[in-house]
């Protein structure tokens, strides 16, 4: 009896921990994606300018139609395959942790489709922020990569917990 309490003493613990990575990663997503880690003044000055001179010509900064940019992306992987390839696998591995670690942490997104939903109101706060603060464009194909990296990490979560039982 007393070693059955130890293992679920000890799988609680393991998962506030992993609650706590999750929200330290969390934060630290949300600076990237919002201000790739640029926190200076002028950068944040800059590309409000940027954005905001961009509306006053027409152009909203926004995509709404579906694989635009992942296929432009893809157009430019045999001329500059270094940026085509940062942005398209970039949007995919920066989401990968979330899909691992929310449901390693919390047993009721331990669904996929309860993760997904979780990562997309994510998501879709951040394309907003960036959006209406003028601090990127809204794209819907960074919503679907970025799914697709939520749904990378919950496979490797359900692997992992399939073969440690």
């Amino acid at each position: 009896m007393n070693l059955i309490n130890a293992y679920l003493i000890l799988g609680i613990y393991f998962m506030k921990i992993v609650r706590k990575v999750f929200i330290v990663y969390g934060i630290i997503l949300s600076i990237f994606l919002l201000l790739k880690f640029n926190l200076s003044i002028d950068f944040i000055m800059g590309k409000i300018d940027s954005v905001r001179w961009s509306r006053e010509q027409g152009a909203w900064n926004i995509n709404l139609m579906p694989f635009r940019t992942i296929s432009s992306q893809l157009s430019l992987i045999k001329s500059i395959p270094a940026i085509a390839l940062k942005n398209l696998v970039g949007n995919i591995v920066v989401f990968i942790p979330f899909g691992f670690l929310l449901p390693m942490g919390y047993e009721k997104m331990r669904k996929c489709h309860r993760t997904l939903l979780t990562g997309l109101v994510y998501i879709l706060f951040i394309e907003l922020i960036q959006f209406g603060c003028m601090l990127g464009s809204f794209d819907v194909d960074d919503i679907i990569l970025n799914s697709l990296g939520i749904i990378c990490g919950f496979i490797a979560f359900k692997i992992i917990s399939v073969s440690r039982h």
